[in-house]
């Protein structure tokens, strides 16, 4: 299941839902995900931005949840160029893995609201 958000200008998210077979897949696929959104090679940023990962933590949500983000911010070759949030949070509930992520132009996203947000979506899991 998914739900998607955008301004069709400068933020964009959604939470992507998944059913395994087993907690054991379950757990396999949460592991997969967060060690992806850590590489971040499908997000590389342009070569006049440099990109930091400024939050990695878990709570206790779920059977776990990881928060992690992103951040973009330019180089000194591109003064005029806006910095970036990337805010992740990963669920792991049963056989569920739930995937809530956004981004969007400027400090994006408070890390207080990121997590009200993530736990109030990990509460609403089956």
């Amino acid at each position: 299941m998914t739900r998607s958000f955008t301004t069709e200008l400068d933020a964009s998210g959604g939470q992507w839902l998944t059913r395994y077979q087993s907690p054991a897949a379950a757990k396999a696929a949460y592991e997969q995900i967060v060690a992806t959104i850590k590489s971040c090679k499908a997000f590389v940023p342009s070569e006049t931005h440099a990109r930091k990962l400024t939050e990695n933590r878990t709570l206790a949500v779920g059977d776990a949840t990881a928060i992690l983000r992103w951040y973009d911010y330019p180089k000194p070759n591109d003064p005029g160029s806006e910095d970036g949030g990337f805010p992740y949070a990963v669920t792991r509930k049963g056989t569920v893995v739930s995937v809530l992520a956004f981004g969007e132009m400027g400090k994006g996203v408070a890390p207080a609201r990121w997590e009200a947000l993530a736990r109030a979506a990990a509460s609403k899991l089956p």
